[in-house]
Parts: C-alpha cells; sequence; structure tokens
C-alpha cells in the first residue's frame, strides 16, 4: 500500500504506471480481439469480452473439452459450464488459429 501511495503523490510515476497500465491493457485486447474475430468467422460460440484477462466459452462438458485441447497443446480452464482460457498469458502470434483448435475440441467433444 505504501508503493501505490508513493506512486500516487509523484505525478511522474503516475504517469509512468497509466502508460504502462494502459500498453498492457490493450496488448491483451488485441489478443483477445483476434480471437473473437476468428471464432465468429468459424462459428465458435464465446461470451462477449468486455475487458479482462480471460475468455470464457460456454460448453456442455467443459472437463472433456479441456481434456481434448491439451491434445493440441491448449491448456485451458474448466468452469462449471464453459472452458477459459488465459488471453492474457498467450502470445500474440500464438492467439491466431487457436479459436479453430477450440472449435476442434468442441466438436470432437459435443458431437
Amino acid at each position: 500500500m505504501r508503493t501505490l501511495a508513493n506512486i500516487c503523490k509523484d505525478p511522474d510515476a503516475l504517469l509512468s504506471v497509466s502508460k504502462e497500465r494502459d500498453t498492457l491493457y490493450q496488448m491483451i485486447k488485441e489478443r483477445a480481439d483476434i480471437f473473437a474475430r476468428e471464432a465468429e468467422d468459424i462459428g465458435l460460440d464465446m461470451l462477449p469480452y468486455i475487458a479482462g484477462f480471460f475468455l470464457s466459452l460456454p460448453a456442455k462438458d467443459p472437463d472433456a473439452v479441456c481434456e481434448e485441447l491439451k491434445k493440441d497443446l491448449v491448456f485451458a480452464v474448466p468452469l462449471a459450464k464453459g472452458v477459459r482460457i488465459a488471453v492474457c498469458a498467450v502470445p500474440k502470434a500464438q492467439i491466431k488459429g487457436l479459436a479453430a483448435k477450440v472449435k476442434k475440441a468442441f466438436d470432437a467433444v459435443e458431437k
């Protein structure tokens, strides 16, 4: 808390932190936008992305979808009614084509 208080007291430090936060926000949003565009193009259903570190996709059998994704070295988190992908942890170059891998896993499980 002291560090945050010190940053807030220093206009230069606060500006620097704000710029860095905006850069990182834009980076994650760009990744999510790529995935969402590709998902729409191939008919992969996903929850709307507004902001945040994760993408969520509704699934009937999240555990099975996540297991299927592992075959393509995609590691997602099963939720109660869906699958969560950490768009914050996947480099932009690996986001391209990811929606197709996810759809392939969904199709294999939810025939």
